[in-house]
């Protein structure tokens, strides 16, 4: 009599061919219940589908910034039992600020901030062309949201979850916390906010709640911040 095995899972930075996977499976697992996506896409019918570009543009962004992760298992194939990796889980992750800028003086702290809002104005002009050609006449919710978010996590050094989800197959093994607590970055504190059904499952891996704001006509939702 044989048991199935419980699958090992493997975290790591993304590799060029895993992109469009993991891209997908955010896109599919956020499709049906994520708020911010019924926000950037009021009219939509799949969500899914419409907002697979939109994350395929993070996904690869993410990976020539080296912040894209997995968690990877090992599977086989049907040629001769090969054995290769299979992509079970995603985390997109951004580092945002320098750890220089947190030791501004307090007389350099207004000068700090001016200079953390301006380059997020920056940011936001040099992908107005992509974000507009993803989202239409819609794209001043992303910007809206973003400003929301980063007022409520705060300008300082900190590496960001933006997306994190894993396949079907794949959950209910713990591979979301493993991808939680390998991160990028060791050595800034880790940010992120999420919808209020899930406050408990990062409270329970170590993330402190912060801040909270509302995105009109959808949810609450909430920050919360974690030292690694």
């Amino acid at each position: 009599m044989s048991s199935a095995k419980t699958p090992v899972f493997h975290i790591r930075a993304a590799h060029l061919d895993e992109v469009a996977t993991a891209a997908r499976i955010i896109a599919e697992s956020f499709g049906t219940v994520e708020p911010y996506l019924v926000w950037l896409f009021p009219h939509s019918h799949n969500r899914a589908k419409s907002a697979l570009p939109l994350i395929q543009h993070w996904a690869e962004d993410a990976y020539a910034a080296g912040t894209l992760m997995v968690a990877v298992t090992a599977t086989e194939t049907n040629a001769a039992s090969a054995i290769h990796e299979c992509v079970a889980g995603a985390a997109i992750w951004a580092v945002e600020g320098t750890a220089a800028e947190e030791h501004a003086s307090a007389g350099g702290a207004f000068l700090t901030r001016c200079r953390r809002f301006g380059r997020m104005v920056t940011e936001s002009v040099t992908t107005l062309a992509s974000i507009w050609s993803l989202l239409g006449k819609h794209f001043w919710r992303y910007y809206f949201e973003a400003f929301l978010s980063k007022n409520a996590r705060g300008y300082g050094a900190q590496c960001y979850l933006s997306s994190l989800a894993v396949a079907p197959p794949f959950r209910g093994f713990g591979v979301a916390a493993q991808l939680l607590h390998q991160p990028p970055r060791q050595d800034l504190p880790l940010t992120l906010e999420c919808r209020e059904e899930l406050k408990a499952f990062y409270s329970h891996n170590g993330f402190i709640q912060g801040r909270c704001y509302r995105l009109p006509r959808t949810t609450t939702m909430v920050s919360f911040s974690r030292f690694s």
